[in-house]
């Protein structure tokens, strides 16, 4: 059985962690934030910027447009810079960050509530 961890988004998951790499797209990634496939260049992510966008996963790091950047998807644990409840559902909110989930984009559930680092488990629905 594989020991399960919470740890910074570098250690999001002892073993084989749920990602892939990407081109970050126009305006580049921030750490820790909600990307969407651009969707027009393969392989190439952008920040989520309202609530509807379709989450493809979780930056690892803050990168330029241009350069390879490490995406958490669906499965993989993440902590977040929010304030969550814990074992609530979580959301994208206008500007891109994680929140307690209402009305917007199902990102995932908050596995471990800690002020201002809550960790989400991303359970990205298609």
């Amino acid at each position: 059985m594989a020991t399960t961890y919470y740890g910074s988004i570098d250690r999001s998951r002892a073993g084989n962690s749920p990602s892939m790499s990407c081109l970050a797209g126009v305006g580049g990634t921030t750490t820790k934030q909600p990307v969407k496939l651009s969707g027009t260049a393969a392989r190439t992510v952008i920040a989520c910027t309202a609530t509807d966008d379709k989450v493809f996963g979780i930056a690892e790091s803050t990168v330029i447009e241009g350069v390879d950047v490490k995406i958490y998807l669906s499965g993989a644990i993440v902590e977040t810079d929010q304030t969550l409840t814990e074992g609530a559902q979580v959301g994208v909110d206008a500007t891109g960050v994680v929140e307690d989930w209402a009305a917007n984009t199902y990102v995932g559930d908050v596995v471990k509530a800690v002020a201002s680092a809550s960790h989400v488990k991303i359970r990205i629905q298609y």
